[in-house]
């Protein structure tokens, strides 16, 4: 992808090019394996911060068709571990790493909900910028 960004609040105008690259593998009918590299190069016009971005993901899905505990048609567990690697053009370099896991039942044939876990953490060479977090969800919906 190529793009620019016009940014009517205070900041810079950007332009970007990304790319993405991927392989699946399903190791058997209900479990398959995923691996994701992407690239993200932003340049900020009139001197703002530019960026380069590296990300890497791997991650997992395994399908169970029977019903757990009496409760779902089916039910699927998912995966991702992932790295995020950051240059700012200031010096600056940030490395990402997340973790997570979901699950998900289809109660019918329309009606999902899906719970989980995932966590972030942040390693800047600027502490001022170093985090983690936890985010937990709950999600219901209807597929149609």
């Amino acid at each position: 992808q190529y793009g620019h960004v016009f940014r009517s609040d205070a900041g810079f105008d950007s332009s970007y090019t990304s790319a993405q690259f991927g392989a699946q593998f399903r190791a058997t009918q209900r479990t398959g394996f995923r691996a994701t590299v992407r690239f993200l190069d932003e340049d900020e016009d009139d001197g703002g911060n530019d960026l380069t971005r590296w990300t890497g993901i791997l991650g997992f899905n395994h399908d169970v068709a029977s019903p757990f505990l009496g409760l779902g048609e089916s039910w699927s567990i998912s995966g991702f571990s992932r790295l995020d690697s950051d240059d700012y053009a200031d010096g600056r370099e940030d490395d990402v790493t997340g973790i997570g896991v979901s699950l998900m039942t289809n109660l019918n044939d329309t009606t999902f909900v899906t719970a989980g876990v995932r966590r972030f953490e942040r390693t800047s060479t600027d502490p001022v910028f170093d985090e983690s977090n936890t985010i937990i969800s709950l999600e219901a919906g209807l597929e149609f």
